[in-house]
């Protein structure tokens, strides 16, 4: 089938506001309707409920004469893809049969609405490929990144030793110690001592209890563990220690008919470190527990072993140098698939899309 694309310069004024004209019919109508049914109800005392109806009813009127508001370009395609439409129908009038494949590609041809359409198509689908495959190469990039990070991380974690919880910790690898999140080298360690606060509670016969009577400090240095370290050997390091702690125990008084009862008690324990004559104290126990408890007891073993953890790694020498982190092999393997992956983005990137018609538009 053959078709004018000149036959649109060929219409007349009054052709062309025909066709305009009627490519807005069923707005004209539904318009109308509404319209008329509003002004209708006015005559019935219905005035608000006619009002509501009769502004969408001028809107639908108005929509329906939009096309005359396309500026010459549009105008001129919307005019051709409607005489192109005319045409198809009046060869099948003829008896001419088109297939649907048929028809897309006459209009694909010489209708600009439907071309344009196809076209936007097709850059649509070729765009939205190349923009999944920079994601998934930037994802990848990313991935590797994120993987990186939890294998530095779990590289250093594993550097560092735990003597208490996050409070004091050691890394042998470095020569490093990190006391309440702070770090400093085992040459910096100069000195620790236990830390502990005691007290008593008296109870009388007639259960009244009395807290907070009298305080003393005991104390155990790190010389004193160093002593048991050089005569006991590694487990003496800890009895060596324990010679410098006294132990009160509860005493009973008798005054006139009342007895009281006096039970020795704990309010603080915690292991002070000397580093390079700045003091920093890790804290075991602050309240006030009983000396013969359980957490008592275990708190102030961990205190000893804690100032016996602090001679050893007193004497421990700084390594010169050491492997970081970062260059650790399996850091430096992540570095080179990161490499990878990143030029693997560029080619993706570089790799435009290239907008090919397919050959069902073609004849």
């Amino acid at each position: 089938m053959k078709f004018d694309k000149n036959t649109v310069k060929k219409l007349s004024k009054k052709e062309t506001n025909l066709i305009l004209l009627k490519s807005g019919t069923l707005f004209y109508i539904i318009g109308s309707i509404i319209l008329a049914s509003s002004l209708l109800s006015l005559t019935g005392n219905c005035k608000v409920n006619s009002l509501v109806f009769i502004i969408p009813g001028i809107l639908l009127i108005a929509f329906g004469f939009r096309k005359f508001l396309l500026n010459n370009e549009r105008k001129e395609k919307f005019l051709t893809s409607k005489l192109l439409d005319q045409a198809i129908k009046l060869e099948k009038k003829k008896g001419n049969r088109f297939s649907k494949e048929e028809i897309e590609k006459i209009k694909f041809e010489y209708d600009p609405i439907f071309h344009d359409k196809v076209i936007a198509g097709i850059h649509r689908e070729k765009d939205n490929e190349y923009a999944r495959n920079v994601r998934n190469a930037e994802r990848k990039v990313k991935s590797l990144e994120y993987s990186r990070k939890n294998e530095i991380r779990r590289i250093d974690n594993n550097r560092w030793q735990t003597v208490d919880g996050e409070n004091l910790k050691y890394n042998l690898v470095e020569g490093k110690i990190r006391i309440n999140k702070t770090e400093h080298l085992f040459s910096a360690i100069k000195g620790a001592e236990v830390n502990k606060q005691d007290s008593y509670r008296v109870i009388t016969t007639n259960n009244t209890v009395t807290t907070e009577k009298g305080k003393s400090k005991k104390h155990i240095s790190l010389g004193k563990a160093v002593v048991g370290g050089v005569l006991l050997g590694p487990a003496g390091a800890i009895v060596g220690g324990a010679m410098g702690k006294t132990t009160t125990n509860g005493k009973t008084t008798t005054s006139g008919t009342s007895v009281s009862n006096s039970i020795p008690t704990c309010n603080h324990i915690g292991v002070v470190i000397d580093i390079n004559g700045f003091k920093s104290e890790v804290v075991l126990l602050n309240r006030t527990v009983d000396q013969s408890s359980r957490v008592y007891i275990t708190s102030l073993q961990r205190a000893e072993e804690i100032v016996s953890k602090l001679h050893f790694l007193a004497t421990q020498p700084v390594p010169e140098t050491f492997i970081k982190v970062e260059e650790e092999t399996s850091v430096l393997e992540y570095d080179r698939q990161i490499v990878e992956a990143q030029e693997e983005l560029e080619k993706v990137k570089a790799n435009t899309p290239t907008y090919d018609i397919p050959k069902k538009y073609l004849r």
